[in-house]
């Protein structure tokens, strides 16, 4: 399997963190799946981001103001 040019892997980390914030365009999202369908390191990547997004999730709101008592 060919294996993509770090430039390449750089773009599709900058999408894929985009993505968490922003729907991606049409053409990013079809240059992404191709991407990421020839390189592991990327859908790793993909991944580590996921889990982070889970567990910010479980994270207790900072800007909450604690119940009175």
């Amino acid at each position: 399997m060919v294996k993509p040019e770090p430039r390449s892997c750089r773009k599709a980390t900058e999408l894929l963190s985009r993505s968490l914030d922003q729907p991606l365009g049409l053409g990013e999202r079809f240059w992404l799946r191709w991407h990421l369908g020839l390189c592991s390191s990327c859908r790793n990547f993909r991944q580590q981001l996921g889990h982070l997004r889970t567990f910010s999730h479980h994270l207790p709101d900072q800007n909450r103001q604690p119940p009175e008592s």
